[in-house]
């Protein structure tokens, strides 16, 4: 391997599997535990769409978030960069039309 010569791996488009992912802007990657994922900010969806590439041939969506009464500055997201604070993992995001920036926790325990 080298990087003078590149090659495709995979691709995802959006839709019925990939529901956030119209108008892509921003991309960052993180891995959380033995698990690494691809985080897109998609401007025209109001939303992150989350992908597991922890198998670049074969990635697959893990989840998706909208802009909604939880997550209040996701409209029109820009930037976002993945990050751990103190061992667990964070997406921050920037929206230019909420003025503000979302913070999402990536690693949390559902309740039922």
């Amino acid at each position: 391997t080298h990087p003078a010569f590149p090659f495709p791996v995979s691709a995802v488009r959006h839709g019925a599997e990939y529901p956030a992912l119209l108008k892509p802007h921003g991309v960052t990657a993180i891995k959380v535990e033995n698990s690494t994922y691809a985080l897109l900010s998609a401007i025209n969806d109001n939303s992150i769409q989350i992908i597991d590439i922890t198998n670049p041939q074969s990635p697959h969506p893990a989840s998706h978030i909208n802009q909604g009464t939880e997550y209040t500055n996701l409209e029109k997201p820009q930037t976002l960069k993945a990050v751990q604070i103190n061992g667990t993992a964070y997406a921050l995001i920037a929206s230019r039309t909420s003025n503000g920036i979302q913070i999402i926790q990536l690693e949390h325990e559902k309740t039922t």
